[in-house]
């Protein structure tokens, strides 16, 4: 049945080229790995399985677990890539931080075509339900946990979710493998936790059909959202803005159109089909409070986590930071830089901010260059002014290598 359910999964993707398994050295990652192994036969000649242990130094017992992991992988033939990582802490809990960190490594390593497996099953499922509700969030984050979403420039596939944890459990107890308990899954300060160990063991005491109606409420929320998500979109189609560099933005002209109710949605559903983390409500009702009542011309942001929310040129920006950018292709108009024209004595650049705010390129000053272009403020961090002899060549992207504006 385990096995079943990872073929089945697989089987939705059949291009995929390397398969990557998170290897926590968990109970649910230990069963993941042992079905990727007895799985093998079934891969094409092009697929491959790897596993990624992400070691966040934040137990006595790192350096064993990432030990652990590489023997295991070691003893059935699979690669195992082990990397450290620095959490960064700043207005964030532990564990948010942790998670940040770790879905970093997995977008660096998941390249096109490629499928990154996680072992959630149907007992996380309920917990996060529950989490979601204990917390009263806005109701469109009740729904299930995806099976499968875009990640990066591949895919994120979760088999056993509707399994429970007693059935992995189980399946590697018959296989004889060993797997480490993480001494922080007891720590009753963290919220899933409590929910994992108290909430949880009293509500199946009553009634194990409650498992049951939490994956029927959970679901229904999933039919609901996935309409509310698609008309979300034809409506954000017509307000979206974008730049040489595919940033995404929304019209702010359009979407003072709409009520505040109506604004809420839509900002909601925005970040989700970009697959963002949702903001706290807290951080989300300032928005309103900060971002939009801004005077014109200033660029107010807020931050959660690795998510920056800009407003510039009338519309609102959105970035995630821990992959510097959500969509890393140019446009097929935009012209490489010549290496050899930059090795001239005679070229010299300018940085965006070397350049005066009165001084004008090319008949314009920059912040009418700004506002042509919407060059975001972490896109002018990048672009500089290219002069040969004197003369403006134009205006050059040192991180993209592309000129977004030829004179």
């Amino acid at each position: 049945m385990i096995e079943a359910k990872l073929q089945q999964a697989l089987a939705s993707f059949p291009d995929a080229k390397t398969i990557y398994i998170a290897y926590s050295s968990g109970l649910d990652s230990t069963a993941l790995l042992l079905s990727a192994v007895r799985s093998l036969q079934t891969l094409k000649p092009t697929q491959s399985f790897c596993a990624i242990h992400v070691h966040h130094g934040l137990s006595s017992h790192a350096d064993a677990w990432a030990e652990h992991c590489q023997a295991v992988c070691a003893e059935y033939q699979i690669p195992c890539i082990v990397e450290r990582v620095q959490l960064d802490l700043k207005g964030k809990s532990l564990e948010q931080a942790a998670r940040e960190a770790r879905y970093a490594v997995f977008k660096r390593h998941v390249g096109t075509d490629d499928i990154l497996l996680l072992a959630h099953h149907l007992d996380d499922q309920i917990e996060t339900v529950l989490m979601r509700l204990i917390r009263e969030t806005d109701s469109s984050l009740l729904a299930a946990i995806p099976h499968s979403r875009p990640m990066g420039l591949g895919h994120l596939v979760r088999p056993f979710l509707d399994l429970r944890r007693k059935d992995l459990e189980q399946y590697v107890q018959d296989q004889g493998v060993s797997w480490v308990e993480d001494e922080s899954n007891r720590d009753l300060s963290i919220t899933r936790n409590r929910i994992r160990h108290q909430v949880l063991p009293r509500l199946l005491a009553q009634s194990d059909s409650y498992v049951d109606d939490l994956v029927l409420l959970s679901k229904g929320h999933t039919r609901v959202n996935g309409s509310a998500l698609r008309l979300a979109q034809a409506v954000l189609k017509h307000m979206h803005i974008t730049n040489y560099a595919n940033d995404h933005g929304i019209s702010l002209t359009n979407l003072n159109l709409l009520a505040k109710r109506e604004q809420t949605f839509l900002l909601r559903w925005w970040f989700i089909s970009l697959g963002l983390a949702q903001p706290s409500e807290r951080i989300f009702s300032r928005i309103w409070t900060e971002v939009l009542p801004a005077k014109s011309g200033s660029t107010p942001e807020l931050m959660w986590g690795s998510i920056r929310l800009v407003r510039c040129f009338d519309a609102l920006f959105i970035m995630d930071e821990s992959s510097h950018s959500l969509n890393l292709q140019c446009g097929d108009d935009q012209s490489e830089i010549d290496f050899d024209l930059l090795n001239d004595q005679t070229i010299e650049l300018r940085l965006w901010d070397e350049q005066s705010k009165r001084d004008r390129f090319g008949g314009r000053r920059k912040s009418e260059w700004a506002k042509r272009l919407f060059l975001t403020p972490w896109r002018k961090e990048s672009a500089v002014f290219v002069f040969k002899e004197g003369q403006e060549l134009g205006i050059f992207d040192v991180k993209r290598k592309v000129f977004i504006a030829k004179l």
